[in-house]
């Protein structure tokens, strides 16, 4: 049963009942340099658009318009912004997941577990 749009909290029954089956796929297959070359220009286009007044933005668009690149470069804008979206829905799915299972090994908020060195991002978790 789904629990969304509701505004109790899942009782520890609920939680304790909440099970899962793994992806075979990885969801994220992106190298870094893949990620940061397909996406990271709208991030920063996105950034250069926010710093500018509406007459500022208004010279640059016509700019752009002039060169025929403003479709692609808004279509470019909505895959990004719809790839991040996915990506967040992912990392919730996994911090829910994470913490339900911290929950079940007896950790809390008033007992965490041990602190341990940061993961270097270089490595994959297997």
């Amino acid at each position: 049963m789904s629990r969304k749009g509701k505004k109790r909290p899942a009782s520890q029954e609920e939680r304790n009942s909440m099970t899962w089956k793994g992806t075979k796929d990885d969801l994220f297959k992106w190298t870094n340099d893949e990620w940061s070359i397909r996406h990271l220009p709208q991030v920063r286009i996105a950034s250069l658009v926010m710093k500018q007044d509406h007459e500022q933005l208004r010279t640059t668009m016509a700019d752009i318009c002039e060169t025929g690149a403003v479709s692609d470069m808004l279509e470019q804008m909505m895959l990004t912004k719809e790839h991040l979206e996915a990506l967040v829905d992912l990392l919730d799915r996994a911090l829910f997941r994470s913490f339900l299972v911290l929950e079940r090994l007896g950790y809390s908020p008033d007992n965490p577990p041990p602190d341990t060195p940061a993961i270097d991002p270089h490595t994959t978790v297997q």
